[in-house]
């Protein structure tokens, strides 16, 4: 859980390398699906991995594919050892976006507009997976952020050691 003020590096600066992080040295390929609660939100996600990818040699060196197609934003890696890597998956969340993916990650971006019912369409896609994990990458929460706010309780307590938070106060 990710929690910074509006227009402070959260998306790409936090989590997107993270998400590439994980498409790059991990040595099974996967999906990562990343979500963002708008399409506007997720196609500059979209746009801030293809800066990262035309700013780095090695990066783009690793890039088999870049699908652009609106709804099917992904870029696909060759494996850390060649071969078949993983593929981050950019989408705009809905309570059907997700279904029938696959992933043993998830990033959830602005999970202040998150919601138990895109929560549902989500989640299981981490469901016969080991050790799944599961990014909220968020600004504060609004009154009607009800799972970000349990998420806050829940890391506050400090008893859940399933659960690691990074709350910046802006001062």
């Amino acid at each position: 859980l990710i929690i910074m003020g509006r227009q402070s590096g959260k998306t790409g600066g936090i989590g997107l390398p993270i998400a590439l992080t994980h498409c790059l040295i991990d040595p099974e390929p996967d999906r990562v699906p990343w979500s963002a609660h708008r399409l506007k939100t997720s196609d500059a996600a979209f746009d801030d991995v293809k800066i990262a990818i035309d700013g780095s040699a090695e990066l783009s060196r690793r890039v088999k594919r870049i699908t652009d197609g609106k709804g099917e934003e992904g870029v696909e890696f060759y494996g850390p050892k060649g071969g078949r890597g993983s593929t981050l998956e950019i989408l705009a969340r809905s309570e059907a976006a997700g279904r029938g993916l696959g992933g043993k990650s998830i990033f959830l971006d602005e999970w202040l507009f998150g919601t138990d019912g895109i929560t549902g369409a989500l989640l299981p896609i981490l469901a016969a997976r080991p050790n799944p994990r599961v990014y909220y990458l968020s600004g504060a929460a609004k009154r009607q952020s009800t799972h970000l706010r349990s998420l806050a309780a829940r890391a506050a307590t400090g008893n859940d050691p399933s659960l690691i938070a990074v709350i910046f106060a802006v001062p």
